[in-house]
Order: structure tokens, then C-alpha cells, then sequence
């Protein structure tokens, strides 16, 4: 294995940034989803590594960023930081980026994060700690075949989550991108559905159809829980009910003061 050195890294990162800028076309699925924000999210994050000092830890070349840094400084958004998290997740599951694994427990924290936290007291928990390889054709195909098998679940930048990837197949993918989270988190949400499920058609059946707000009425669950129930969950639900602006004659029908979009059975 070579040496590590800070130059050799900052050399890395100028030359992922312009592998990037140049993706092949035979990439099919990477440059699927480096179109538009998350191509600028990447490229952004490698200029932010470029400017401050590699982290030479575990013989990776390392980097930490929270994602309140990755909002306003990175990505300089007034606002966002759910936008930030899923697209730095997002690029860990192709394996663009990778993640060190974080423990909860400060005292097992990696050496850069307690640094960190000696710096920061105020902190809470541990800060996400990355570290970055070089895009060889090697890897550029590891990462391509992630790539395909996120895009063959349906992933994307919007439902990205660990819920979600456990719940499609992706298991390995979910644990080495979300080490922490709770695995029984899925199979809650899977119940958290049936129930969606139950309130959705006894809506309809009283309605003729039903609204998003007209099911968080009826759901004891936080108003961002039910939005991930229906990202999650977002196919087995098109495979279920029409998600559509009303018709002229349905807003007659209901007597629809407006034409925001409604559930109907298929």
C-alpha cells in the first residue's frame, strides 16, 4: 500500500473532480444520478475537502463534515438540511463517498470526531466522519453496479433512507450507510402502512377519494412521519390508488373547492 500524504490526496481530489465533470456515457446509471443537484452537491463537497486539511485516519484519506456545514457553507442554502443528509447518503450508497463508522459513545468515538468534540462541547453526538477514494475504472464500476442497483429499487434523492433501502432489497447497503440506525425501524413502518392503508380507504369509501391533510387527521403520527410513509412506501401506493388533480366532473361530484391533487381507488 502506498503512503498517504496530504498531497497525494489534494492530487485525488483534483482528479475525481475532473472524472466527474467528465463522466463517461457507459456510467448509464452514475450520470442518471449525477444530473443536476447531486452532480453540484459532489463536486461541491470535493472543493470543501480541497480547502481544508485531509484527515490522514485508519490509512483512508479522510474528511468530517455535519450536515448544518454541508447546508449553509457547502451547498450555501439558506435551508435544507433533510435536502443535505439524503444526498451525502445518496452518494455513500453509490460509494462515491464512504463513511467511517460512528459510534454513539464518546469513548469510542474515532480519533477525529473526539477531537472535534474537545473543539465543540456543545455538541450532542457524533459528527459524520467520511473518507473519499480514487476513482479509478475499477471503481467507477463498483460504483456504477451500486448505482444499478439503487436505480433498479427506485431510490432517489428524495426518498433516500435507511427505511427505504431496508424495505427494497438493499439491506448491506442500508447498514454500511446508516451503521447506526435502529433495525427494527422497517418492520414499524410496515404497520405504520397498514394503518395508512386502513385510514386511506375508509376515506375513500366515504368520499369517493381522499387528501393528504384529510389523512393526517385521522393518523396518530407527526406530520414528517407521514410524508416519509408516503415516500417509502411511495410505489405500493401508485400500485394501489390514482394520485391525481381532480377532474372537472369529480370536483362537481365532491363539490371540490379546489384542484389539489387526490387519492382515488384503481
Amino acid at each position: 500500500m502506498s503512503k498517504l500524504s496530504i498531497e497525494s490526496g489534494l492530487n485525488i481530489i483534483q482528479e475525481n473532480r475532473e472524472i466527474i465533470y467528465r463522466l463517461p456515457s457507459k456510467y448509464k446509471y452514475l450520470n442518471h444520478y449525477l444530473k443536476g443537484s447531486l452532480r453540484e452537491t459532489l463536486l461541491k463537497i470535493l472543493n470543501f475537502i480541497k480547502d481544508k486539511n485531509i484527515i490522514l485516519y485508519n490509512h483512508k484519506y479522510s474528511f468530517f463534515i455535519d450536515n448544518e456545514s454541508l447546508t449553509y457553507r457547502v451547498r450555501k442554502k439558506s435551508s435544507g438540511t433533510a435536502t443535505s443528509s439524503r444526498h451525502i447518503n445518496l452518494l455513500c450508497a453509490m460509494g462515491l463517498l464512504n463513511k467511517q463508522y460512528q459510534s454513539k459513545d464518546r469513548d469510542k468515538l474515532l480519533e477525529v470526531n473526539r477531537a472535534f468534540f474537545q473543539m465543540n462541547p456543545d455538541r450532542r453526538m457524533p459528527i459524520n466522519v467520511f473518507y473519499f477514494r480514487k476513482y479509478t475504472a475499477k471503481e467507477l464500476d463498483r460504483c456504477e453496479r451500486r448505482a444499478a442497483a439503487l436505480f433498479a429499487a427506485g431510490v432517489t434523492s428524495g426518498n433516500m433512507s435507511f427505511n427505504y433501502l431496508m424495505l427494497n432489497g438493499l439491506e448491506d447497503i442500508a447498514k454500511e450507510v446508516y451503521p447506526n440506525n435502529n433495525r427494527y425501524a422497517p418492520m414499524k413502518k410496515v404497520v405504520e402502512y397498514q394503518d395508512l392503508i386502513v385510514v386511506m380507504d375508509m376515506l375513500i369509501e366515504q368520499n369517493g377519494y381522499a387528501k393528504r391533510e384529510q389523512v393526517q387527521d385521522n393518523l396518530l403520527l407527526e406530520e414528517e412521519e407521514i410524508v416519509q410513509l408516503f415516500k417509502v412506501f411511495k410505489t405500493a401506493l401508485q400500485s394501489r390508488y390514482y394520485y391525481k388533480r381532480p377532474t372537472k366532473q369529480q370536483k362537481e361530484q365532491w363539490a371540490l373547492s379546489d384542484s389539489k391533487y387526490i387519492y382515488t381507488k384503481r
